[in-house]
């Protein structure tokens, strides 16, 4: 796509506390990252909850997720 266009940042609220649905979190994200449209958004994932006790700290949530290195555009 050669349009020229502005794109607006990706927010992902990731409820760190909430650990059964963080595989789920996960898929949804690199789903959306595989999306061509998306090739060089800005990307934002907010750990939410981390003042509850049962929470993971963020080094565990990266781990998770995704890692901070960035992705080639169109890539898998």
């Amino acid at each position: 796509m050669n349009e020229d266009r502005t794109l607006s940042p990706l927010l992902q609220v990731v409820d760190s506390a909430d650990l059964a649905r963080l595989q789920d979190c996960k898929a949804e994200l690199h789903a959306l990252l595989k999306e061509e449209r998306l090739c060089g958004a800005t990307l934002l994932i907010f750990a939410n909850k981390q003042d509850v006790p049962s929470a993971l700290p963020v080094e565990e949530l990266e781990k998770v997720n995704v890692p901070r290195t960035s992705r080639g555009c169109g890539s898998s």
